[in-house]
């Protein structure tokens, strides 16, 4: 084809010589989008400023690729391969005639051509605006959005009223026309399951919002889980059958919730209200309503919702949450507190099996392994299916309250052009979001950062303070140095009381075990002072030597201590003095020995040590010696 004869079936050519301007036939412009030349060797060069293709632009045409070129070979057995499929006519609201779209089947693939009628006559290429296929469909309230003609004919064949754009999916080419005709009606808009059709599906879905009554967007998978790559709605009557497929379309029409855009950026996890009101309660009457209580996992520490277990690195959170996930699954106490039975999915992403065994049959001794307690070492991200795995997921194994995520960072999205709170915000939000509407947990592994302790181990969470606001819970294992046994255990959460407890890591249970709150650490901690307190440790030495009591000087206790235990209890006698007062009562409360100051003696005064009687019959006076 020359190139004189090619610009000839554009609209609203502009230019002369090799170069031109002319409306793109592919997506109903308006602005002479498409540029047109001609190339050295007599070949037509098009492009649209817009994205559409070349393929699409010359099928909106009636043509084919070959005829960009200026001596296109003809083998009239190719022709003969050619055949035509199908023929879908394009008719106004009231069902009259405007384009016809044929189908053909060439030994390359599919293609498309676009034909009209002028004076009765058949012509080349598509007139005036694209409009929806099948659109006397729009008077009725409610219809599917469907990706094709095909799928469309699938629907109408069975009373379901369908209709499609007019050049298949693809970035812009859900036309704003498109959106006017549906403008106050009810839609579904079934996606097909390939990268593209999901892409377009949500594209057509926000055009439409507060455009149309209401949107959803339907998920085939969801009742047909075998669902092949590119499989359709045409695919799934076929292969369920007309009967089971079209109760399938409609158990997911009633039962996928209403489109709404919202700051998490999905669909299928919130549903817009029915009215643009706020909708508010009185006082009073939320005091009579009757509401469940909050449902927990592990009663008084992780309830359903979003949860958070943070810590430095092996500090044995992996252990951790391999004993809950155990726990939880078996019905057993999880560190003092009972747990609510059921099954437990473990994203172990940092792992190998071989680690993963190995960890479990430490943990269990040998004993049998529990059913309801499943791994999985490797999954999608946010932004490419993590909540669509774990649907199916819990599809299959309805049973399953506890999800266990380690780590967060594994699950991360690909990072774009929002700022780190807000990306921190959505995909923690769409995490919980999942989580309260399955009513499960899900627990998230998370690291602290390196940073001065201000007290307050939540503010040490690494990233932005929207993902310790977006938890329902949140826990935190520290100490106060890295080779310390003991392990502070800190929890806050919105429906739980928060606290702290003391856990120590039992290394022939391969297990964390309560040692309990941290004024029980408090108290540990003054214990061991005051027993490794040389001061003491001569007193206890010297009643070993005199068991009915010792009294001496400032001087000679300090004398004592070099001798005994070979330690210069201070830096003189008065310095002494002035430690042994604060010693008085933990000298008593925790050996039962009563310290005295003499008025009389050559040192000064002396102190006197003896232990408190402890025959109910023995004299409870104490006086010096």
């Amino acid at each position: 084809m020359t190139f004189e004869e090619f610009c000839s079936h554009l609209q609203g050519v502009e230019g002369k010589g090799k170069q031109r301007t002319a409306l793109c036939p592919a997506h109903g412009d308006k602005h002479q989008s498409l540029s047109v030349s001609e190339g050295e060797d007599g070949r037509i060069l098009v492009k649209c400023h817009y994205g559409c293709s070349t393929k699409d632009i010359v099928s909106a045409m009636g043509l084919t690729l070959q005829d960009l070129f200026p001596t296109p070979e003809k083998k009239p057995a190719k022709k003969l391969e050619r055949k035509i499929v199908a023929t879908y006519n394009y008719t106004d609201i009231d069902g009259n005639f405007l384009n016809q779209k044929t189908r053909w089947q060439t030994p390359d693939g599919k293609t498309f051509t676009w034909s009209h009628k002028e004076g009765g006559q058949w012509r080349k290429g598509h007139k005036g605006p694209p409009v929806l296929y099948n659109l006397p469909a729009t008077k009725r309230d409610f219809l599917y959005i469907v990706e094709g003609e095909k799928d469309v004919e699938t629907l109408k064949a069975q009373n379901f009223p369908a209709v499609s754009g007019a050049h298949g999916a693809g970035k812009g080419k859900w036309l704003p026309q498109y959106t006017e005709a549906l403008k106050g009606k009810e839609v579904a808009i079934i996606q097909d399951n390939d990268e593209n059709g999901k892409a377009f599906a949500l594209e057509i879905a926000q055009a439409l919002t507060g455009k149309t009554k209401s949107v959803k967007l339907l998920d085939l998978s969801r009742v047909w889980p075998e669902i092949p790559e590119k499989g359709d709605v045409s695919d799934m009557l076929e292969a369920m059958g007309q009967i089971e497929g079209l109760r399938a379309l409609l158990k997911l029409t009633n039962d996928t919730p209403e489109f709404m855009p919202d700051v998490f950026g999905r669909a299928e996890y919130t549903q817009q209200p029915p009215e643009k009101r706020l909708e508010s309660i009185s006082a009073a009457e939320l005091q009579k309503m009757p509401l469940p209580p909050v449902q927990f996992i592990i009663n008084g520490l992780l309830p359903v919702g979003l949860g958070l277990l943070v810590s430095p690195p092996k500090y044995g959170k992996s252990w951790m949450v391999l004993d809950m996930g155990l726990s939880v699954t078996t019905g057993a106490h999880f560190l003092g507190r009972s747990t609510n039975p059921g099954g437990c999915l473990y994203l172990a992403l940092e792992d190998s099996l071989n680690r993963l065994k190995d960890r479990m049959e430490k943990v269990l001794k040998g004993a049998a392994a529990p059913a309801g307690f499943e791994y999985a070492v490797k999954c999608l991200d946010l932004s490419h299916g993590l909540l669509e795995q774990l649907d199916s997921y819990l599809q299959e194994k309805p049973d399953t309250r506890l999800i266990i995520i380690d780590t967060l960072q594994k699950i991360r999205g690909a990072g774009g052009r929002e700022n780190a709170y807000n990306a921190d915000y959505r995909e923690m939000g769409l995490l919980k979001a999942f989580a309260d509407q399955h009513k499960i947990c899900i627990l998230l592994v998370h690291h602290l950062r390196k940073m001065a302790d201000d007290g307050d181990p939540f503010n040490r969470i690494s990233g932005t303070a929207a993902i310790f606001g977006a938890a329902d819970v949140a826990m935190v294992l520290s100490r106060e140095k890295r080779e310390d046994t003991q392990t502070k255990l800190s929890y806050q959460g919105r429906d739980i009381e928060g606290g702290d407890q003391i856990l120590e890591f039992d290394k022939e249970a391969f297990r964390w075990k309560l040692l309990g709150d941290e004024s029980w650490l408090a108290e540990e901690r003054a214990r061991a002072a005051y027993q490794n307190n040389p001061i003491v440790q001569t007193i206890k030495k010297l009643l070993e030597q005199h068991p009915e009591g010792w009294s001496g000087t400032s001087s000679e206790l300090l004398d004592a201590g070099k001798v005994l235990i070979s330690v210069y209890l201070a830096n003189s006698p008065r310095d002494l003095t002035s430690k042994l007062g604060p010693l008085d009562k933990p000298l008593f409360d925790y050996d039962k020995i009563i310290h005295t100051k003499g008025r009389n003696g050559s040192g000064g005064g002396k102190h006197c040590f003896r232990y408190a009687p402890t025959d109910k019959y023995e004299q409870t006076a104490f006086s010096p010696i």
